[in-house]
């Protein structure tokens, strides 16, 4: 069976995974606060796409945490990258543009 976990439900190109980096220093959040929540794809390749995460304090004002992952789409009956869906790379590029 071929599937693909990312920003869309099942494809046939097969599956994401995602390289963990370690995460950045961050500023402790503190209840009562409100914060902001951004995520974005860039370096959007034929394969592969940077996801960026960034969490923002309004107590702080100021950035609280950031984080990023490498998406790889993976086909796991071949045993190798593939691809990623034609749909899926265009609604990336639409959103990051």
């Amino acid at each position: 069976m071929k599937r693909f976990a990312g920003p869309a439900a099942a494809t046939p190109a097969g599956s994401a995974r995602s390289s963990p980096r370690p995460p950045a220093p961050s500023n402790p959040l503190t209840y009562p606060d409100t914060v902001i929540l951004a995520a974005r794809a860039e370096d959007i390749g034929d394969d592969r796409f940077t996801m960026r995460y960034r969490i923002v304090s309004e107590r702080l004002d100021r950035v609280a945490a950031e984080g990023e992952g490498r998406i790889v789409s993976f086909d796991y009956d071949a045993g190798a990258k593939a691809p990623l869906p034609p749909e899926i790379r265009a609604a990336l590029l639409a959103l990051s543009s």
